[in-house]
């Protein structure tokens, strides 16, 4: 399953459909390796220290910015 062709899919698709179970009102396991692993794809963030680790606000506004496309060509 997990393949480049899989990633390429992915990224193209306009919408995403996820059916499976919720396990005490959180995803499964493989539910989530699947979103770690299309984080891992991305090559992630190279420059944590730019988000305050855990920023969502200041993670948005670097991926709109045009330094992102910069810091993510360099990683």
């Amino acid at each position: 399953m997990w393949n480049e062709r899989l990633y390429q899919r992915v990224a193209r698709a306009d919408a995403w459909a996820i059916i499976g179970p919720v396990w005490w009102y959180g995803p499964s396991k493989n539910l989530k390796a699947m979103f770690d692993r299309l984080v891992c794809m991305s090559g992630g963030n190279p420059r944590p220290d730019l988000i305050d680790k855990k920023s969502t606000v200041k993670a948005q506004a670097l991926e709109k910015s045009p330094l992102w496309r910069k810091l993510t060509k360099s990683a």
